[in-house]
């Protein structure tokens, strides 16, 4: 019973497909687990990165533990094949047998999460290099989170999700202007009032 849950644990997380080959694999695309292995694979793991550096799987930092139940969507390089599954108990997925194609794999964190680094990774499944595993994403809680990316410098603000690039600089450019209008107020409030002083204490002489 272990071991079939242990043998499990990845392939529940796969919904039914249709057979994605788009250059037929080596012995003639048969059904036998040899003809599988050689239309290769792809598996990795969703965690979460607790500290913002864009690193989350085993880490040993306290906290970036995997991520169960996030899609992860595979389209074909002739984008004639979609597939969507999602992340099994330890934050695991894979597509097996996949078929030969330099595939695109996306994370598409639900609500609430946010891509730590990249959202999507290519991954070249071909004769020469049929299996790929630690297709990693890292996901940060919330939708407007600050990271920090390795070999970059400074930190970067995560957008809400759906937030265009000209949206989040209108309201980059508004905030600015706020605060220089506040500040604009305050000091003319402060030159006034000094006036005022400066007039009663001569009125006091």
């Amino acid at each position: 019973m272990l071991l079939w849950l242990a043998a499990s644990s990845v392939v529940w997380a796969q919904t039914p497909r249709p057979t994605p080959t788009n250059i037929p694999p080596p012995g003639g695309g048969g059904t036998d687990q040899v003809s599988d292995e050689q239309r290769g694979s792809i598996s990795g793991f969703i965690y979460e990165d607790v500290n913002g550096d864009g690193r989350c799987v085993n880490t040993g930092v306290a906290g970036e533990n995997p991520i169960r139940g996030i899609d992860v969507r595979f389209v074909s390089s002739d984008r004639q094949t979609v597939i969507t599954q999602y992340s099994g108990e330890n934050g695991d997925f894979g597509l097996y047998a996949a078929g030969q194609s330099y595939w695109e794999v996306t994370v598409l964190p639900g609500a609430g999460w946010t891509v730590a680094a990249q959202s999507t990774i290519y991954v070249p499944v071909y004769a020469e290099s049929p299996n790929h595993a630690n297709i990693n994403f890292c996901l940060t809680r919330g939708t407007n989170a600050v990271i920090q990316l390795p070999g970059v410098v400074g930190t970067i603000l995560l957008p809400e999700s759906g937030a265009s690039h000209a949206e989040r600089q209108a309201a980059q450019t508004e905030m600015m202007w706020r605060w220089v209008a506040a500040l604009t107020a305050v000091t003319g409030l402060t030159l006034i009032a000094a006036g005022l002083y400066l007039q009663w204490q001569r009125r006091q002489a």
